[in-house]
């Protein structure tokens, strides 16, 4: 295929007194297709490309692919080389609409925010180089879509919770950099799949666990670089296989025990073992040693004696060591019940664990004083059903390993002081029914991701500070029932597409900042016992499709800037018990018809614009014991009507004015 690239390196800086900017139309282009445009320009736009070292061309002219940095082919984008630029900002989702897309070269910037998982969309991509930012978030699982990738260069930034099992599928893959980051977990077994990876780069993370024996299947390996991590237990022999490998460092670990005389096999320019617990009694392998690794005797220390999970058989010594990981890190030592915990070699019988078949299905802690941060390693407990720690005072960020535990169903963290995002790895989680992280200091946006958890019943994320919009995808949870985002900074419109959640019964999304109106496809939601949309920017009318709402119990829409009529299909809500309409921009007059609602026992229309006559028949309602209509233009001149407002609501009179003029 030959390359379009027609581009400067270096490009002029405009004069100062050049006239004004102009903008690309991106349906006047020509040499792409428009979604590609509008895709570069986004970039442009999300990482303050007025201020990139060079933007020659950008958003200026019709002929993207004389951009700086850019290469075309086949009236595609094929090429983006933006590195050591000056970006700053997050990476756009937009991207993924580069569909033949091949090389990606963003390293050297300074960009935040998550790698966006829409990148997987990127079916011909071949290198994708990020290094050397400031990114965080997980590693996208869904990355392993990329069949053709080839290099995958993410070292160097602030990357959390666990390297994906998945990617292991990448059967190109030659070149894998996650050096630099924080990540945690183990190294999943799966990346010995990866028949052309010459070279593995995971150093200066945060990895636990063992060495997977797998890695010894990289027959192309040239480099392995696992140092300066957590890693323990046995150097594995099938690393003497690798026939290829020419540099090994696994300095700055835990590991411990004999090394292996396999490795003698290996015809290594570079080794470096120090800083472990290693041994070595063949006076061979230890000459070999001595050549390859000057000085690495004077080093090791001794290893650390057993933990009690060395001499468990109840359980996978993998599931034992997660359970002492939590222990350890959540102050265990404090904990109001402890029984068991450390002392005996029977982990089913710990206070709060449960077992099924040999594997801990279930961690039950509430309330229990945990304190401190949650272990990436509990993703270790593949069985786990039931993970419940609420009632706390657990600290730092959700471990996005818990993505692994696809048996989970009751995932319980609420009234914890749990901070950072919500690892959108949860949305991996298949099983799971009940899901609650309410009354924490999470941040960020709700991972569109948890539209997938399509068994999930109680989805509470309230009393945090997320932000961002509500996910259209929520439109896809099909069993939910009760949806909880209230009290939190969120934004953007109500999704009409939670109209189709024909279970939910409560729907609580008041305190944020939704904006737009209401959408009438809330009328949708047969089985919707309480709607509260309070203390929000909602504009526009009420919608009269909530009249079809017959098991309505609670409807509260106070506090926003709704105007026009009252619905006169609310008086159909036979079951409704608390009407809030307070404090919005309704205006015309109240309906008689909401003399008919015989349950209603609070009626709060006050602040707004109402006008004319009050209902008469309004003191039928024998069950009402609160009633407030001031400040809005309402008259009354039936005497009775008039004593039974003053009796409960003893201010309206005084406070209303005329009706302003039509």
């Amino acid at each position: 295929m030959k390359y379009l690239l027609i581009l400067q390196i270096f490009g002029m800086i405009g004069s100062a007194f050049a006239s004004p900017l102009q903008t690309t139309d991106c349906a006047t282009v020509t040499q792409i297709p428009p979604a590609e445009c509008e895709a570069l320009i986004a970039l442009y736009n999300s990482t303050d490309g007025a201020n990139w070292k060079n933007n020659t061309n950008w958003n200026k002219t019709k002929t993207p692919c004389r951009w700086y940095g850019i290469v075309c082919s086949d009236k595609h984008v094929a090429e983006i080389w933006l590195y050591s630029n000056q970006l700053s900002g997050s990476i756009p989702a937009d991207l993924s609409h580069l569909s033949r897309l091949q090389r990606l070269f963003l390293y050297s910037n300074q960009l935040s925010g998550s790698i966006p998982a829409s990148l997987s969309q990127l079916s011909d991509l071949v290198y994708l180089s990020l290094w050397n930012n400031q990114l965080s978030g997980s590693i996208p699982a869904s990355l392993a879509k990329l069949n053709n990738l080839e290099y995958l260069w993410l070292a160097s930034n602030k990357l959390k919770g666990s390297i994906p099992v998945s990617l292991g599928k990448l059967s190109k893959l030659k070149y894998i950099m996650l050096y630099s980051n924080q990540l945690s977990g183990s190294i999943p077994a799966s990346l010995g799949n990866l028949s052309n990876l010459e070279h593995l780069s995971l150093h200066t993370n945060q990895l636990n666990g063992s060495i997977p024996s797998s890695l010894g299947n990289l027959s192309k390996l040239t480099d392995l670089y696992l140092h300066s991590n957590k890693l323990k237990g046995l150097i594995p022999a099938s690393l003497g296989e690798l026939d290829s490998l020419e540099r090994f460092y696994l300095h700055s670990n835990k590991l411990c025990g004999n090394i292996p005389l396999e490795l003698m096999n290996l015809h290594l320019s570079q080794l470096e073992l120090d800083h472990n617990h290693l041994t070595a009694s063949n006076s061979k392998l230890i000459a070999w040693l001595d050549r390859h690794n000057r000085g690495w005797r004077t080093t090791q220390t001794s290893c650390p004696e057993k933990t009690i999970c060395t001499e468990i058989t109840e359980i996978p010594s993998a599931e034992c060591d997660a359970l002492v990981d939590l222990y350890n890190s959540t102050n265990g030592t404090h904990w109001m019940d402890k029984t068991g915990w450390k002392v005996t070699k029977t982990p089913c019988s710990w206070f709060g664990i449960s077992c099924s078949y040999g594997h801990v299905t279930g961690i039950e802690l509430y309330e229990n004083k945990l304190s401190g941060s949650l272990p990436a390693s509990v993703g270790n407990l593949s069985h786990l059903a039931a993970f419940e720690l609420d009632d706390n005072q657990l600290s730092g960020e959700i471990p996005a390993s818990l993505g692994h535990l696809s048996k989970l169903k009751y995932l319980t963290l609420h009234f914890n002081q749990l901070s950072g995002s919500i690892p959108a790895s949860l949305g991996n989680l298949n099983n799971l029914e009940i899901i609650s992280l309410r009354v924490n200091k999470l941040k960020g946006s709700i991972p569109a991701s948890l539209g997938n958890l399509n068994k999930v019943r109680i989805l509470k994320l309230s009393n945090n500070q997320l932000s961002g919009s509500i996910p259209a995808s929520f439109g896809n949870l099909n069993n939910l029932r009760t949806l909880y985002l209230h009290s939190n900074k969120l934004k953007g419109s109500i999704p009409a597409s939670l109209g189709k959640l024909s279970k939910l019964e409560y729907l609580y999304l008041y305190s944020n900042q939704l904006s737009g109106s209401i959408p009438a496809s809330l009328g949708k939601l047969n089985n919707l016992r309480s709607l509260k949309l309070f203390d929000n920017k909602l504009k526009g009318s009420i919608p009269a499709s909530l009249g079809k709402l017959r098991r309505l119990k609670i409807l509260s829409l106070a506090s926003n800037q709704l105007n026009g009529k009252i619905p006169a299909s609310l008086g159909k809500l036979n079951n409704l018990i608390y009407l809030k309409l307070f404090n919005n921009k309704l205006n015309g007059f109240i309906p008689a018809e909401l003399t008919r609602l015989s349950h209603l026992e609070i009626l709060l229309l006050n602040n707004n614009k109402l006008c004319g006559k009050i209902p008469y028949k309004l003191r039928n309602l024998k069950k009402l014991s609160e009633i407030s209509l001031d400040d809005n233009h309402l008259t009354a001149s039936n005497s009775k009507l008039i004593a039974w407002l003053g009796e409960h609501n003893p201010r309206w009179r005084t406070t209303q004015t005329p009706c302003p003029p039509r």
